[in-house]
């Protein structure tokens, strides 16, 4: 008997809200893969933390990782651009920030009059007006061009897959060379299953999606008409990223490239160990201003609170 073809290391890029729960589902469930659902392998990918990306198979609900970290560490990796189109993805990330919003306004003013906290936080970390999707769709357009690009030639290595397609989990298996009938299974529809979902229901919250869809709705019309059912990047799109306040910097100081470049790292590496909501806080100013936005291999999202980031 011919020994078993071993699996390549397989990293879903897309964003949250594209179906991660439902990917990690497929790759532990079904195509019995070690698979992790969680945000810190990007700062693992930015630190080159081969410990613990060793542990693995399969990568979800990460965030714009370096993917040409990952490609140089695991040259046989393959890489899935997880997607849906864009007017969806904003208004399944602003309906999840709203729901965050309900459950810091109830932890706040239930029991001790904190309601201006509550405002606070919510405008503060829990943004989900039209700046800050202005900003998720700037960063969207940009890191799916970014990945597009990298593997542009190589369709061996990435896969762009609509998690709306009903045959888009099959393509993922033949993707990854496996010869396994896979069943269509879709996980924590609509927020359903979440941490907050949980605590919503716990305490008898009730959150409509009226709001949000009113919101989305004239965001859209306001900006992007013309790009609503976009896959991966488009020209319709009006918002792009500039410089970050490190790319200024080094526009004047090239020389100290390296001594930026190794701040960064570090800031991620002790972001990744930092437990405490306060830590993360903290070091994300600093990553916020030592990442790069004209190079995405050293872009790292900040401040991901609520199913949202900037």
């Amino acid at each position: 008997m011919s020994a078993p073809v071993p699996v390549p290391k397989v990293f879903c890029v897309g964003f949250n809200k594209t179906g991660t729960m439902t990917l990690h589902a497929l790759f532990a469930e079904q195509l019995g893969l070690r698979a992790v659902h969680d945000p810190a392998w990007s700062d693992w990918s930015i630190t080159r933390n081969t410990a613990r990306l060793d542990r693995f198979d399969a990568f979800t609900d990460g965030e714009c990782p370096s993917i040409g970290i990952l490609d140089a560490l695991y040259p046989d990796a393959r890489f899935i651009l997880n997607t849906r189109p864009l007017r969806k993805w904003v208004l399944s990330r602003h309906k999840a920030v709203e729901r965050s919003r309900a459950g810091v306004r109830w932890a706040l003013t239930e029991y001790l009059p904190l309601g201006w906290l509550a405002g606070v936080i919510n405008r503060r970390y829990l943004d989900n007006g039209a700046a800050a999707m202005m900003r998720w769709v700037a960063v969207r357009n940009a890191y799916h061009a970014h990945v597009i690009r990298y593997f542009e030639g190589r369709p061996h290595k990435l896969l762009v897959v609509n998690i709306e397609d009903a045959g888009g989990l099959q393509r993922i298996a033949t993707f990854l060379g496996m010869d396994v009938q896979v069943s269509t299974c879709h996980a924590h529809a609509d927020g359903q299953g979440s941490v907050t979902a949980a605590v919503l229901d716990a305490i008898g919250a009730k959150v409509g999606t009226e709001a949000s869809e009113r919101s989305t709705d004239a965001f859209f019309e306001r900006h992007l008409r013309d790009a609503c059912d976009t896959l991966t990047t488009s020209a319709a799109c009006p918002f792009s990223l500039s410089r970050s306040g490190s790319d200024r910097l080094l526009r004047y100081l090239p020389f100290l490239r390296r001594l930026v470049r190794a701040g960064y790292v570090r800031m991620v590496a002790w972001r990744a160990r930092a437990h405490s909501h306060f830590a993360k806080w903290f070091l994300d100013a600093f990553i916020g201003f030592l990442r790069s936005e004209e190079d995405l291999n050293f872009f790292i999202t900040v401040q991901r609170m609520g199913s949202a980031s900037r």
